[in-house]
């Protein structure tokens, strides 16, 4: 009788050392694995950025956005897209240069696209199609894109070249790569410059000389159905 309690306090106190153990490690692998990849916080040098670089290091400036200054902007109401990561990059005397920065979407949003247009299979390829507009009134529709994953998430860094920096605001328009139409809403729509968002004031940091990345794809061909 006594051996038998002995073994059920030891049962007792060994199961609470395990529980606190998987609570540490669960929490320890939530802190390592939180944030964007690398690849999708870094600015990515593509042919015109390199170029302009090359044509005046001393005055080419890249300028980041400080996302404290972004609120809950960041995201869709519905949660299926975030944007970060914001960079504009243009030499110090012009009034055109880039702007890019990351889309991240949740696996379920794939699953939610699937039932919206009653698809049996996984969209083939990129599934969506990024148009940016500004304040001015202008809109591109031409960019760049790397990818990568971490996890749930499906990450896209995108970058768009010949942007008006006089514009005050911009935001960008997400469509399903089958229907991108203008005569209803988007599947998605962000922010990614607002005339209250401010820059980090330390700029960023241009540590060796740049090299055209090699993983850049362009958008897809799409067509517009209306």
């Amino acid at each position: 009788m006594t051996t038998k309690k002995i073994t059920i306090g030891k049962i007792l106190k060994y199961s609470v050392y395990g529980l606190i153990i998987f609570v540490y490690l669960f929490f320890m692998v939530r802190i390592c694995t939180m944030g964007d990849p690398k690849s999708m916080e870094e600015f990515v040098w593509n042919e015109s950025g390199v170029s302009a670089y090359n044509s005046n290091s001393d005055n080419f400036i890249i300028n980041v956005v400080n996302e404290k200054s972004m609120n809950y902007q960041y995201i869709t109401g519905d949660g299926k897209f975030a944007v970060s990561n914001i960079h504009t990059a243009k030499l110090a005397d012009a009034n055109a240069g880039q702007i890019q920065f990351t889309i991240r979407y949740n696996n379920s949003t794939i699953k939610t696209l699937k039932a919206d247009y009653n698809l049996e299979k996984d969209p083939v390829g990129e599934p969506f199609i990024y148009i940016l507009y500004d304040s001015n009134g202008n809109i591109y529709r031409n960019y760049q894109y790397i990818s990568d994953r971490k996890l749930l998430y499906n990450y896209k860094r995108i970058i768009f070249d010949g942007i008006d920096l006089t514009a005050d605001e911009f935001h960008v328009d997400i469509y399903y790569c089958d229907d991108v139409r203008f005569t209803k809403p988007p599947y998605g729509s962000l922010p990614v410059l607002k005339a209250d968002y401010y820059f980090m004031d330390e700029g960023y940091n241009i540590s060796k000389t740049p090299v055209t990345d090699k993983r850049l794809n362009v958008n897809p061909v799409y067509r517009i159905k209306d």
